[in-house]
């Protein structure tokens, strides 16, 4: 006899749990997850989608630093943006040493050198920056030393990982990398 009684509590504590019961109960609680994940699906979608529609927009600093050619560099040396966000960036020229004239200029990797060599044919007059160049991205004018100079650009809509040099003549050893995710 308790083994009968056992094995029908077990059948209806099952048919309870599998949802085959029809009381309202059941139905309600089975139902309360099914709609709050629904509500959560249709939720999602909205929310990320105001997130890519509003503009980014990333402040950076990038200072120089060093007054020989043997100590020049950025700090930071890495920076990291959104993809196709908008990119206010402050070049710092921290220096005081007269040779110590300096730019920053977003490339695509491995393009350094080609750029420079395009930059000195286009000279001071031009910034030693070749505007036209397919491989630079953006590039602030000549800071001299004690000066900051801003430049406003769009971050590559592809992410990966790029370059930013000095172009001035004689500062190849001005680099840094430009992370965008």
């Amino acid at each position: 006899m308790k083994r009968i009684a056992l094995f029908a509590a077990s059948a209806m504590l099952m048919v309870a749990c599998s949802g085959g019961g029809n009381a309202p109960a059941n139905q309600e609680t089975q139902n309360a997850p099914a709609e709050k994940e629904a509500a959560t699906e249709e939720k999602a979608p909205a929310e990320e989608k105001t997130m890519d529609d509003s503009p980014k927009t990333v402040e950076l600093t990038l200072k120089t630093t060093g007054e020989t050619m043997n100590t020049m560099a950025y700090e930071p040396k890495r920076l990291s943006v959104p993809a196709g966000a908008t990119v206010k960036l402050t070049l710092d020229n921290t220096a005081s040493a007269e040779a110590m004239i300096h730019n920053a200029v977003f490339i695509q990797i491995g393009k350094q050198m080609d750029v420079i060599n395009a930059g000195a044919k286009v000279g001071n007059e031009g910034g030693f920056v070749p505007k036209d160049h397919p491989a630079v991205i953006a590039a602030t004018e000549l800071a001299q030393p004690g000066e900051t100079v801003e430049l406003s650009f769009t971050a590559p809509e592809k992410a990966g990982t790029y370059q930013y040099i000095c172009t001035y003549p004689g500062h190849k050893s001005m680099k840094g990398t430009l992370i965008v995710k």
